[in-house]
């Protein structure tokens, strides 16, 4: 693939919170890589722990680890506030990884993580990738069921800083 994402033109996903707030999901703009940082600890401590790391690199280099590299990373916003996240990173020209999904903890159990994967899958389709790998934590069910829901098939086990985390797969 010799094509990027960077720019990639889509419309909104639109899901309503309550009765008065529109959450609209993007791609991330330029000036969003804080708010993503700061969901992505606050989200991991209330998950069970943040633990800091080099594997938290990638959100210095968004644009060049996900859009340049013919991946995605979407943003979930409720107004200016960024409560959602979610990103596509490519391994080779079949497959690409489901990374980072995480919705801030009052916004959980909403449907925003649903949106996000959805739309993350059909970028993936759009780009050719036929199989979506993933991992998440095994103290983090939610994610587990949210990933089974949608066809993704348990394959494997990798130990992470001391915790066990579960590896899924899906054929798209």
């Amino acid at each position: 693939m010799t094509e990027t994402n960077a720019g990639r033109a889509g419309t909104d996903i639109k899901c309503k919170k309550g009765m008065d707030a529109t959450i609209a999901i993007a791609q991330i703009r330029p000036d969003e890589t804080e708010a993503i940082k700061q969901l992505n600890r606050l989200v991991l401590d209330h998950d069970g722990g943040y633990i800091p790391g080099p594997w938290d690199d990638d959100l210095d280099r968004i644009h060049h680890t996900y859009l340049e590299r013919c991946g995605d990373f979407l943003v979930a916003r409720a107004g200016k506030k960024v409560i959602g996240m979610g990103a596509l990173l490519r391994v080779n020209s079949d497959l690409a990884e489901i990374k980072r999904i995480r919705v801030h903890p009052e916004y959980q159990r909403q449907g925003i993580a649903q949106r996000i994967l959805e739309r993350l899958e059909q970028t993936a389709i759009e780009l050719g990738y036929r199989t979506l790998e993933l991992d998440t934590l095994k103290r983090q069910p939610n994610a587990i069921a949210l990933f089974e829901r949608n066809g993704y098939t348990w394959f494997g086990v990798s130990d992470f800083e001391g915790s066990k985390q579960r590896l899924y797969r899906k054929l798209i």
